[in-house]
């Protein structure tokens, strides 16, 4: 395997994260002050998006730091839709 770090990328990812952190900190304080209803529903949806941004940053950050390689792409041929009613193919096919 052949690693190429970028210290640079790693580092501003790094910042990134901890501001992440901070935001996602401030809004859990934010919506302690509900105790329900669609206000904390709207507040807790934020806080899931940005924990799954920080995630994605992380996984980022671990792979520039360590220069790993991404995963290959896989070209997919995607099968044309099948009419329900074409008789002309068999059931099987069409399940």
């Amino acid at each position: 395997m052949v690693t190429n770090p970028n210290p640079e990328l790693a580092e501003h990812l790094q910042s990134e994260i901890q501001l992440m952190k901070q935001e996602i900190e401030i809004d859990k304080n934010e919506a302690s002050k509900y105790s329900g209803g669609l206000i904390l529903s709207m507040k807790l949806m934020t806080i899931a998006t940005k924990e799954q941004s920080l995630a994605a940053l992380q996984q980022k950050y671990l792979t520039v730091k360590y220069g790993l390689s991404s995963l290959p792409k896989i070209d997919m041929e995607i099968p044309k839709p099948i009419k329900e009613s074409d008789p002309n193919v068999p059931l099987e096919s069409r399940l």
